[in-house]
């Protein structure tokens, strides 16, 4: 059996080019690609480790308890061209790839990400937590008192607490919080050394909240790291009981637009520079359907994905999930990817404008500038060669040319006039055009980058 392949993009790994493909299951495969521009493939010591970075995620982080299932694949001589198929510009079967079942071959285990004999209970809403935990409804007196009780919480951190719940339940009303209050109460913060994530796949990060342990692990006395990861526990919980395994996470997919989210509650206190790039998709994805923070807050991330599958059949939100997932992985591990880096991402992004075009014909400059915004994340920005943004320019003014709009066509130079002036107006951040034009090799530096 042939998998369909759509690839995501390439890293640098070993000194070496990799580009990473996804198959219609959401599993990644990697080819190597060599000086020739051929894809061949890896070694087995290499391909082993991006499995294990791009398909064995955990989103709880340590060790639970684990079974293995048996996924066979062709073993080939290292360097071998592999066998292209090409469906469309971006569809492409790999032969004798993954997953290939033959006897004999190398074995490959795959750990699942979350995996037990027990019941897995994933809460998707939380109305499943009134029959879960036993009541419906929690006071902020009574977190408080969680806070307070907590012996385990330094003073400092208790008073960060106190002013960043306050800061967001002013701002937004009504939420649930029986998530942050059953892990406020037995939580831990464990500052450790700034080499504590070297030797893990996770070299650029400044913080991790572990669900299992309950426990805020940061860096250095950071706010705006610990505010990030304190964020974090108003939507992440795991407890084992004796029949189950009750969580709350994006297992699969979403993973980096969470992130996104998690900002969002951590603006509330403090302004947030981590995860831009994932943030400004957020938004323009936020902006086509009905997902306000109180939704977040209810129904989780994977909610803002069903939505945008109902809403736009025809876009391959997946696919555009996938990428910005892929992306945030390798940045974890300190390589810094830029959004053109996936061409085929920028343009199933763009098919939501189009789509939205034809339903809103009127709003044609506002939806297309929420598009734009996205193109400060590019490599050709950083540049300043501007081909990228030329592109989409004139694809916008085709549109407006076939619904006999002349009048409203714009040049390149107005949409550098807005990136340039314009930013304050539209909410936007002047520290990204400095950070894109200034930096030399992001993958090089340390960012705060905060999961």
């Amino acid at each position: 059996m042939n998998l369909i392949y759509k690839k995501l993009f390439e890293i640098k790994y070993n000194n070496r080019r990799f580009a990473i493909f996804i198959d219609e299951n959401g599993r990644r495969a990697f080819l190597e690609v060599d000086k020739n521009g051929n894809y061949v493939y890896p070694t087995e010591e290499d391909f082993l480790y991006l499995n294990n970075i791009y398909n064995n995620f955990n989103p709880f982080i340590v060790n639970v308890k684990k079974y293995t299932f048996k996924e066979k694949i062709i073993r080939v001589a290292y360097g071998t061209v592999v066998t292209i198929v090409v469906l469309n510009a971006s569809k492409t079967i790999l032969k004798h790839y993954l997953p290939e079942i033959v006897d004999g071959k190398f074995q490959l285990f795959q750990q699942n990400p979350l995996s037990s004999e027990k019941e897995i209970i994933e809460i998707r809403d939380v109305k499943q937590l009134d029959d879960l935990l036993g009541y419906e409804k929690i006071s902020i007196s009574e977190i408080h008192s969680a806070i307070e009780n907590n012996t385990a919480i330094e003073t400092k951190y208790k008073y960060l607490i106190y002013d960043f719940l306050d800061n967001l339940t002013s701002k937004y009303s009504n939420l649930d919080l029986r998530i942050f209050y059953e892990n406020i109460k037995s939580i831990k913060i464990n500052m450790v050394s700034s080499d504590y994530f070297d030797n893990t796949n996770e070299k650029n990060l400044a913080g991790r909240y572990n669900a299992i342990l309950n426990q805020i692990i940061i860096l250095d006395d950071d706010e705006k790291i610990f505010i990030h990861e304190l964020s974090h526990i108003l939507d992440l919980y795991y407890i084992e009981t004796e029949e189950a395994i009750i969580c709350r996470a994006p297992l699969e997919k979403g993973r980096a637009l969470n992130e996104a989210m998690t900002n969002v509650t951590a603006s509330c206190t403090l302004e947030m520079h981590t995860y831009d790039k994932y943030g400004v998709v957020l938004k323009y994805l936020r902006n086509m359907v009905d997902f306000d923070y109180n939704t977040y807050n209810q129904k989780g991330i994977w909610y803002l994905i069903e939505l945008l599958h109902e809403k736009y059949p025809d876009v391959d939100i997946n696919y555009i999930v996938s990428v910005l997932d892929t992306m945030n992985e390798t940045e974890i591990n300190g390589q810094y990817i830029y959004l053109d880096s996936s061409p085929e991402l920028l343009e199933e992004l763009f098919k939501i404008y189009e789509i939205e075009l034809a339903r809103n014909p009127e709003n044609y400059y506002d939806l297309f500038l929420n598009f734009i915004e996205i193109l400060y994340y590019t490599m050709d920005w950083r540049l300043q060669n501007s081909a990228v943004i030329s592109n989409y320019v004139e694809k916008y003014n085709q549109l407006l040319i076939k619904k006999d709009n002349y009048t409203n066509l714009i040049t390149e130079e107005e949409v550098l006039n807005f990136f340039y002036n314009d930013m304050n107006e539209k909410n936007l951040n002047n520290r990204v055009v400095r950070k894109l034009k200034n930096v030399v090799d992001i993958g090089l530096n340390r960012l705060s980058k905060l999961v």
